[in-house]
């Protein structure tokens, strides 16, 4: 990530703090944020957490959280077809 990419994250963690009573890390905030960008879709928050282990090469860990989102994904599937 290039330095200027990093300053543009950190300024829209500042702005996106502002919505927000609590103090937060910067990880629960980038959390929130992912949460709302992704429409609260469980599976998308899942594979997006997966492509973030993948690219600090924790592939065991990644590898977990994919299929925990394929799980989910498969679960909500059942749900809705039931329905």
């Amino acid at each position: 990530m290039k330095d200027q990419e990093r300053a543009t994250i950190k300024q829209l963690l500042v702005e996106f703090r502002k919505g927000h009573l609590v103090k937060m890390s910067d990880a629960e905030c980038i959390g929130l944020a992912v949460a709302d960008y992704l429409g609260w879709d469980g599976v998308e928050i899942l594979k997006a957490s997966g492509y973030a282990l993948e690219d600090i090469c924790l592939h065991t860990y990644s590898a977990a959280v994919r299929e925990m989102a394929a799980t989910l994904e498969a679960w909500e599937k059942n749900t809705l077809d039931i329905h």
